[in-house]
């Protein structure tokens, strides 16, 4: 298999002050304002205005038209299948492999990796998805708003935002619901995130990198 690469760059706060014009090759964004940081090849959001169609939150979809020339398209042709965490692999396996289907993870990043490897690409990094908060409670780098440390608690375990803890243990199966499929054949990894080390328990796939190895890379 001939190995073709791809960089899908998240918005974790791991990002702040990043310098993005140091990435190469094709650059799949996640949401829209990841657009006001660095020029993208693709984008991808995921919400719902059904129960079959993948489409955009209202603030993505009165700029759809000037989506039109990415290659990966926003997500309309694909139809989401629901499946249950103890559906079996080989269930998952046949709608990973479906050219007009995609898992229902309601994960932008998962549908991001997805849609990688369904466009053929067998080598991706994974930036700006770090799967925690930081201290301050800040869940993207370019929010503006911190949580104050006295509600970080409650940041974490509900109440604000929902439940963080239970959202990252979702992502976490989300992205290992694809990666495994990909594992004997791609090469996934991780660039300063919780993904790869197993924080809720759960086998996603995917390897690690700190940022500052995949800086050097960057700069040689």
């Amino acid at each position: 298999m001939e190995k073709k690469h791809c960089t899908i760059i998240g918005a974790g706060p791991s990002l702040e002050g990043f310098p993005f014009h140091l990435i190469k090759g094709f650059k799949i964004g996640i949401n829209w304002k990841i657009t006001n940081f660095v020029q993208c090849d693709a984008l991808c959001a995921w919400d719902f205005n059904s129960a079959s169609v993948i489409a955009a939150h209202d603030y993505y979809r009165n700029k759809l038209h000037t989506l039109a020339h990415f290659p990966i398209p926003f997500g309309q042709k694909y139809e989401p299948i629901h499946v249950a965490k103890e559906t079996p692999i080989n269930v998952k396996q046949q709608v990973i492999n479906s050219p007009n289907h995609v898992l229902n993870t309601t994960s932008s990043g998962a549908f991001a990796l997805e849609l990688a490897y369904k466009n053929g690409f067998t080598d991706v990094t994974m930036i700006g998805f770090d799967n925690k908060v930081t201290v301050g409670g800040k869940h993207h780098f370019y929010d503006e708003v911190w949580v104050l440390p006295d509600q970080y608690e409650r940041l974490m375990n509900g109440g604000i935002r929902g439940n963080t803890n239970a959202a990252f243990h979702n992502h976490a199966i989300s992205f290992g619901n694809i990666a495994y499929h990909m594992r004997k054949t791609h090469n996934v990894v991780a660039v300063s995130s919780e993904l790869p080390n197993k924080p809720y328990g759960v086998e996603t796939y995917i390897k690690g990198m700190s940022m500052a190895d995949y800086l050097k890379r960057l700069q040689s």
